[in-house]
C-alpha cells in the first residue's frame, strides 16, 4: 500500500530510530489508521505526462520568442547608435 508521508508524520512524536519507525507504520497500517494514496492507471499516467511536456515546450517555445524579441529591439538600438547598414559596415 502507498500513502502520503507527511499523513503518516503529522502522527508520530516520538524519537525517530528506523526499526522503531518500520514497527510503528505498521501498526497504522494493521489498525487502518492511515488512508492509502491513489495511483491512477497506467493511461492517466502516461496522459499527465504528455501533458507536462506540451507544457514545458510551450513554455520553452515563449522564452525563444522573448529572446528574439530582446535581440531584435538591441539590434534596432545598436543599429540606430552607431548607423550600421545591412551589411554591418559604418555607413
Amino acid at each position: 500500500m502507498l500513502s502520503s508521508a507527511s499523513e503518516i508524520r503529522k502522527s508520530n512524536k516520538r524519537q525517530k530510530t528506523d526499526k522503531k519507525d518500520a514497527q510503528w507504520i505498521a501498526d497504522l497500517f494493521k489498525h487502518d489508521l492511515v488512508n492509502g494514496s491513489l495511483i491512477p492507471p497506467k493511461d492517466i499516467r502516461q496522459l499527465r505526462d504528455l501533458c507536462r511536456y506540451w507544457v514545458k515546450l510551450s513554455s520553452d517555445t515563449t522564452g525563444k520568442k522573448n529572446r528574439a524579441q530582446n535581440c531584435l529591439t538591441v539590434w534596432s538600438y545598436v543599429k540606430k547608435k552607431y548607423k550600421l547598414n545591412m551589411n554591418f559596415s559604418p555607413q
